[in-house]
């Protein structure tokens, strides 16, 4: 997810794909992977969404925060119904970690803090078997798109972080850390280093004009978890409509071709019925 708007000159218009028909139908098990979408398709809390979308998808990207001490972690009762919810409509999750935690600050009583707020939101979900933890590492205090004001630092101070998530109990196989709209050639050495994984947004790359070979051949076969989205002239996470249809075939067939395709997770990481429901549209023609 995004934080930030860029400013309307710094992506084209992008030419949406063109098709009418009636809202799709459900689309499980249309893919060889997991399509999903995320718990904030209706303005509501996640077991409203979740049950609302049971029978459309594979599967369901929660969104959790914890802002000003408060939280929409699930009780043990919530646990236990989504489970069920899972167990009775072939539902898996994944989690996405809150955003705007700084891994990555160089004030080390901050940066434990957030550690801390890290593990709370895993040990709350764990009991969810989420397929993967999706994590934010996010820049410092500067701008979305050259955020890192001292690399060095910032790597180093990540690598200390994700280093104490995994003293804390924190499983790196199944953290992916995120795609973000700053290269991710910042992040990489970080990744290799600790041992966690990616969670590969290909929105993010079609935004920022990123190298999209360079995502597809070399950053998705290490990836279990995906964010699909598109984007116009002001901003991203729109529906896939919005996508040149090409780039989409390619991004759906890379993932499909991989010999692990089954453990892959794609979710459309948009926030309302109107951006999900082209989106589902678009995807039925491709399935």
């Amino acid at each position: 997810m995004s934080e930030t708007l860029p400013s309307e000159d710094r992506v084209e218009p992008v030419p949406p794909y063109q098709k009418t028909t009636a809202q799709p139908g459900p689309m499980k098990n249309q893919f060889p992977f997991r399509l999903g979408t995320t718990s904030f398709i209706l303005r509501d809390d996640i077991l409203p969404n979740v049950h609302y979308l049971k029978d459309k998808v594979d599967h369901i990207e929660l969104l959790v925060f914890e802002p000003d001490e408060q939280s929409n972690y699930p009780s043990p009762e919530m646990v236990a119904e989504l489970n069920a919810v899972a167990a009775d409509h072939d539902l898996t999750y994944t989690v996405h970690l809150p955003i705007g935690i700084h891994l990555g600050t160089r004030d080390i009583l901050l940066r434990k803090k957030n550690v801390a707020t890290f593990l709370r939101a895993i040990d709350a979900t764990r009991p969810l078997n989420p397929h993967a933890w999706d994590l934010h590492l996010e820049p410092d205090e500067g701008s979305q798109t050259n955020p890192i004001h001292d690399l060095a630092a910032w790597q180093d101070s990540c690598f200390q972080s994700l280093e104490e998530l995994k003293s804390g109990g924190a499983d790196p196989l199944l953290v992916g850390l995120e795609t973000l709209e700053y290269p991710f050639e910042y992040a990489e050495p970080v990744v290799n280093e600790t041992g966690f994984g990616i969670c590969l947004d290909i929105g993010h790359c079609w935004y920022r004009g990123y190298d999209e070979d360079w995502f597809i051949k070399t950053l998705l076969p290490k990836a279990r978890s995906f964010h699909l989205h598109g984007f116009d002239n002001v901003r991203d996470h729109r529906g896939l409509n919005h996508v040149p249809i090409q780039k989409l075939k390619r991004f759906i067939n890379s993932v499909a071709a991989q010999p692990d395709v089954a453990d892959r997770v794609v979710s459309i990481e948009v926030f309302g019925e109107k951006h999900l429901t082209p989106s589902l549209e678009v995807l039925h023609e491709l399935a």
